[in-house]
């Protein structure tokens, strides 16, 4: 069951995001470093690798995608979304990339090929155009992350990946209705 949140929230969400984010990384900090050990005596396997490389890859196109949105939209809604995907991703991104060079994982930082056609059509569209096929996008993304997520927190191997991305989960899974919701708006 997911709540529905209402778009008055995302005015509020944008006025705190900067707060939140900076107490939320001291206190992610904290909680990382004990897991540490755990992490140095887990052996790398190949699907532990492929899921750090394709979230990285993922998240860092949604922060790329959501710095376009704060460019290119004028509604207030949208970049408030964006400014939550930023956060959001960005956290996700560094977690990942810790556990990435723990397990001497090298991610690409660059987009990959579809994500830069994506980015370069949206970065063509008007204003008026760029925000229903932004959220389109999003939720596009979304939906393929929650899977990517999703089959990473099933594995049962009791892995600080698998602990990792059914914490994300819930998070993940509150974009994607938010997504829906503003596009109803638009």
């Amino acid at each position: 069951m997911h709540i529905r949140i209402p778009i008055s929230f995302f005015l509020v969400f944008s006025a705190v995001a900067t707060a939140n984010l900076q107490a939320q990384s001291v206190q992610d900090l904290g909680a990382s470093s004990e897991s540490v050990e755990q992490q140095q005596t887990e052996q790398p396997q190949l699907g532990n690798i492929e899921f750090v490389k394709r979230a990285i890859e993922r998240s860092e196109a949604e922060v790329e995608l959501g710095e376009l949105a704060l460019e290119k939209s004028e509604n207030q809604t949208v970049r408030a979304f964006a400014l939550q995907i930023i956060s959001e991703h960005k956290t996700a991104s560094e977690k990942l990339q810790e556990v990435a060079g723990e397990k001497e994982v090298k991610p690409t930082t660059e987009l990959a090929d579809s994500h830069q056609q994506i980015y370069e059509r949206l970065k063509q569209l008007s204003a008026e155009e760029f925000d229903l096929a932004y959220i389109e996008v999003e939720i596009k993304d979304l939906k393929s992350h929650l899977d990517l997520y999703r089959r990473e927190a099933r594995k049962g191997n009791g892995t600080e990946l698998e602990a990792l991305a059914a914490r994300t989960l819930p998070k993940l899974e509150q974009q994607l209705v938010n997504a829906e919701d503003i596009k109803l708006t638009l």
